[in-house]
Order: C-alpha cells, then structure tokens, then sequence
C-alpha cells in the first residue's frame, strides 16, 4: 500500500514538474531574440572594453571600475552595479540570451529551496514542499506585470528578479540555520545579506525588516545573539548603499523626500501594488496553494 502511494505521488511529481517544464519553453526560446538595451550599455562599457584588451582576467577591474565611478555619479548599489556590469552581451550580442536562462534558474533555484526548507521546518513530506513550490513559480513567472522587466533586459532584471531571488535563498539559508546552527551555513548568511544590502533598495529594506524580527526572535526564544550579526552586516551594507555620494547627486536632479517617509511611502506604494496585481489566477493559486498547506 505504501509503495503504491510512493509510486502515485512521484507520478504526479512528475506529471507538474513536466507542466512546468513546458510553461518555461516560450520564455527560453523567446530569449534568443532578445537583445541588450539602454542602461545596458553605459554599465557595461568598462567591462567590455577591458575583455577585449586585456582578456578576462582583467574584467574585475572593469567592475570594480564602474562600481566606484556609480557610486560616486550616480547610485551606491554596489553589488547590484557590479551584477550589472558583467551583462551577457559583453562577450557578443549573441551571449544576451543567458541573462534571461540566469534569471530564470535563480528564480527556479530559489522557490524550490525555500520551499523545501520550510517543508522540512513544519515537518510535510517531500512531495507536498514541491507541488506547493511548483504552483508558486508557475503563477509567479506566468503573472510578472512586465516580462521584459523581469527576464528579459538584464539590467533592469537583474536588479529585481535576481536580488528577489538571493532574498529567497537567504531565507531559506536562515531556515537550515535554524534546524542545524552549522558554521557554514552563518558564514553564508553574513555573506549573502551584505550583497543583499547592496542590492536594489526595496529588498534591501526588506531584508533588514525580517533580520530585525528574526533577531529579536532568537533571542527571546533561545538567548542566541548570533542572528544579530547578520543583522549589522546588513545594516551596515544598506547605509554604505544609502550614502554613497551619488545618491545625492542623483536626488539633486529630482523633487526628494525625508527618508523616514520615502519609507512610509514605499509601504503605501507596496499595499496599492498588491491590489493592482492581485488578478483572478493569483487569487485562485494562493487558495490552492492555502489548501494544500
């Protein structure tokens, strides 16, 4: 009986994993049609050029290049500026299609391990994690308010859907520190949360919301002080972002706000985005996604 429930259960593992598989096709083969564009260009120039002079062992200098020149003319994300600069097409127009094979792994890379984690966290089995991590990235890639924004040009994407992604895995590290306290595992989460914090501003405040909950947590829980580490990494990381002098040159050029509400602003902003991009599918998937928890 049970080996005849296993064998009904991979059968339908198999059967949604094939679906999605399908649902991902479009989106690859559309990929080899696409092209770099705009801030593609400009953020990329210094690693190009320096791969055709000096090969790729030079390219880092090319990063590091545009990271300081950004930071000081124009934004202090510094890991997302980096993450820029080593666009596809730096090594032909006819590379641009990977960005979106990146981005798409990440996004699959990152749902299906949070999801296991936590699978494991709440004790279901194996094949529940994966169908309700399944449902979750068909709706999430299949409802994106703008493919090209989010897979296809790289700047734009990678600063998004990419970070997105590492947010997710950072997560889902935070998870398997939780079940096991390993070393290598903390060692990740300081790693990761400092590229985090130099990633796009909005996950980057994010991150340090949920550290601060996940701090407080621990300790009151456990009297554990470590999670408070990662905490400061990440605080530290934002405010290197934050106050990086191109930042004010590129307010200069616009009407600001007081920090503390842009801030406010951004979870007002958040709240009409969710209304605006609840559709019926979302809806009807979150339901199903509910039951099955």
């Amino acid at each position: 009986m049970y080996m005849k429930k296993r064998i009904n259960l991979n059968s339908i593992k198999l059967l949604v994993a094939f679906i999605l598989l399908l649902s991902f096709i479009p989106l690859l083969v559309i990929s080899f049609y696409n092209h770099p564009s705009a801030d593609d260009y400009n953020y990329s120039v210094y690693t190009m050029n320096i791969l055709h002079t000096s090969g790729i062992w030079g390219i880092l200098s090319g990063m590091f290049k545009t990271v300081k020149e950004f930071y000081f003319s124009w934004q202090g994300t510094y890991s997302a500026v980096a993450i820029m600069s080593l666009q596809p097409s730096i090594w032909g127009n006819d590379f641009y299609f990977m960005g979106t094979w990146i981005l798409l792994f990440s996004l699959i890379f990152s749902t299906f391990i949070i999801f296991k984690n936590l699978g494991k966290l709440i004790k279901t089995n194996k094949y529940n994690s994966f169908l309700v991590a399944a449902m979750f990235l068909f709706i999430t890639i299949q409802t994106i308010p703008s493919l090209v924004q989010g897979l296809y040009w790289w700047n734009g994407s990678s600063y998004y859907s990419l970070f997105y992604s590492f947010f997710l895995i950072e997560v889902a590290l935070m998870i398997s520190y939780i079940m096991n306290s390993k070393k290598s595992s903390y060692i990740c989460l300081l790693i990761l949360s400092f590229v985090i914090a130099g990633g796009n501003l909005i996950i980057a405040l994010q991150q340090c919301i949920f550290l601060f909950l996940y701090s407080l947590i621990s300790y009151i829980q456990k009297k554990d002080i470590k999670p408070t580490g990662i905490l400061l990494v990440s605080i530290i990381g934002l405010l290197i972002s934050a106050l990086a002098p191109g930042n004010a040159k590129r307010q200069a050029l616009v009407q600001g706000m007081p920090a503390l509400k842009a801030i406010v602003m951004s979870f007002i902003e958040g709240i009409k985005h969710i209304i605006k991009w609840s559709s019926i599918e979302n809806i009807l998937f979150s339901i199903l996604i509910i039951l099955l928890v």
